[in-house]
């Protein structure tokens, strides 16, 4: 949706986070029109601050929600908000037109080169290192979406060569845009309480390869192949198949028949040295020298609550993988630091992933013990329980307080061993957000010991 179609309009905003902020900020000084913002949550002081400076907009009364929708002509929603809820449905039907702050950029940024990077676990990483590579080559990049700089901030940037936008399913289940090239990282089960189930979690996400021009590319994983090639016209390049550019065996990624050894502590595990082989297989398409791009990264500095070290103490090292919300990720993170005893930290907000799967594989990795918490922990700590076996007899155990298992997993360790905050799911059950959740674990780590 295009702001002239904003104009003389009646607007509800739902949501007022980082997007419906910079959304106000944005769109506000270029239309006239009558604004009202909505929340799940009650409007903090903080909230009301802010609008203060927007004396157009006004808050949502006590009314319901389905009459709030009946009222306005259009609906701009945070990615928070489900595409999905029952309400937002039915006024759709009855003629409610519904956009996002990403939307209206790409309707006025329409001839931008536009590469969108998703997938399930990985899309914050290897959006960074994209633009971090482009930018050290100094090429003119631009860094945002779901990695924390909402894309409507920059409605009026100019002078850039690429655009690395990283966009989560929530963000592209209703997203109308053309863009030039997708980096899919890989997909697992996860969202299923905002998209529904599974499948249209899938669907969601693989949408957006349907957006790709002709002239563009997808760069995937060889297992999404023919999901991808089902309902995109651009051509796919496997970032992982054998005859790639890249191939990757351990910590050793491979380049032209040359073996290339990247910092561990930067690009822990095969999974990063992964997306690392989706970056540059990406890059090539551009022109991009490799051997740059990957000099380039030898100064690259990972996100942080990623596999990230916070400290040896006592001859114990503590891992902050805040980051992981699903158990692929949880199984990543043991697998990286093997052959190092590792204590694991699971459990949180629960959203009905299912860890059955997964559990025998986590279990053959051999941890030293593992303590589950959180709103999933029980319902993990008997999965666990249930494929243990005589080749499995690490203690598994729960405590549903935060703070009592992560002292419950330092208690565990021994000289030599890694305590391991890697959840495989989401904050929510008791923090702000996954980078809350890490700063916790820190906290009590440096009060332990």
């Amino acid at each position: 949706m295009k702001i002239a179609e904003l104009n003389n309009a009646s607007i509800l905003l739902w949501g007022l986070g980082a997007e419906g902020q910079a959304i106000l900020k944005a769109v506000t000084p270029r239309v006239n029109s009558q604004w009202t913002v909505y929340s799940d949550e009650p409007f903090s002081a903080e909230d009301k601050e802010f609008l203060a400076g927007y004396p157009e907009v006004s808050l949502a009364k006590e009314s319901t929600l389905e009459a709030l929708l009946q009222q306005h002509t259009i609906l701009i929603k945070s990615p928070g908000v489900s595409h999905y809820r029952p309400e937002i449905q039915a006024a759709i039907k009855n003629g409610l037109r519904v956009t996002s702050g990403t939307s209206i950029w790409f309707s006025e940024r329409n001839d931008q080169r536009a590469v969108i990077v998703t997938g399930t676990k990985g899309k914050s990483t290897s959006s960074a290192t994209l633009f971090f590579i482009l930018h050290t080559l100094n090429k003119k990049a631009a860094l945002a979406g779901n990695i924390g700089v909402p894309l409507i901030t920059h409605l009026d940037t100019q002078e850039v060569d690429f655009w690395i936008i990283e966009l989560s399913s929530y963000q592209i289940a209703d997203l109308t845009a053309s863009v030039d090239a997708v980096l899919f990282t890989n997909l697992f089960s996860e969202h299923i309480n905002w998209h529904g189930s599974q499948a249209q979690y899938e669907a969601d996400k693989l949408r957006i390869c349907s957006m790709v021009r002709n002239s563009g590319i997808i760069v995937a994983p060889e297992a999404l192949l023919n999901k991808i090639t089902a309902t995109a016209a651009a051509p796919v390049i496997a970032y992982d198949a054998p005859e790639g550019l890249c191939t990757v065996q351990g910590q050793v990624l491979t380049i032209k028949q040359k073996q290339h050894h990247l910092p561990v502590t930067t690009f822990p595990g095969t999974h990063s040295l992964k997306n690392v082989s989706a970056v540059l297989t990406m890059l090539s398409h551009y022109g991009i020298d490799t051997d740059m791009a990957l000099a380039a990264l030898q100064d690259f500095t990972p996100l942080p609550h990623r596999l990230t070290p916070i400290g040896l103490f006592n001859e114990v090292l503590y891992i902050d993988d805040s980051i992981s919300t699903i158990p692929e990720s949880s199984l990543a993170a043991l697998c990286s630091l093997a052959p190092r005893p590792c204590v694991l930290i699971l459990g949180g907000f629960d959203r009905g992933v299912s860890w059955l799967e997964n559990a025998p594989a986590i279990l053959a990795a051999s941890p030293k013990a593992v303590v589950c918490t959180g709103q999933n922990g029980a319902r993990i700590q008997s999965t666990l329980s249930a494929v243990s076996n005589s080749k499995n007899t690490c203690p598994i155990t729960y405590e549903p307080v935060f703070e009592a298992a992560v002292r419950t997993a330092i208690n565990h360790a021994a000289p030599g061993d890694a305590v391991v905050l890697s959840p495989g799911a989401p904050s929510y059950d008791c923090f702000k957000d996954f980078r809350a959740r890490g700063t916790a674990f820190r906290r009590i780590v440096a009060g332990e010991i």
